[in-house]
């Protein structure tokens, strides 16, 4: 399940370079800036949002890698 998920990734990223060109339109539009940036806000929050579950996804799902038995402890803070 983790591996499909993770199938996610290229697409959030092309949807974060799709909004990065069309800020940048938008800065060229001074008369609808305003409004195109308050659309463009909560894609970024929505993607984010995404980005983020993905994260919690892995580290949720990921098998975690069984440590070493006989080795140093590792340090304390």
């Amino acid at each position: 399940m983790v591996e499909s998920l993770r199938a996610l990734r290229p697409e959030l990223a092309d949807l974060n370079a799709r909004l990065d060109v069309a800020e940048a339109l938008a800065e060229t539009l001074p008369h609808r800036r305003k409004y195109l940036l308050l659309n463009h806000r909560p894609a970024r929050r929505i993607v984010r949002a995404y980005e983020e579950w993905l994260d919690e996804v892995e580290r949720e799902l990921e098998p975690t890698k069984p440590r070493s038995r006989g080795g140093s402890a590792p340090p304390t803070a």
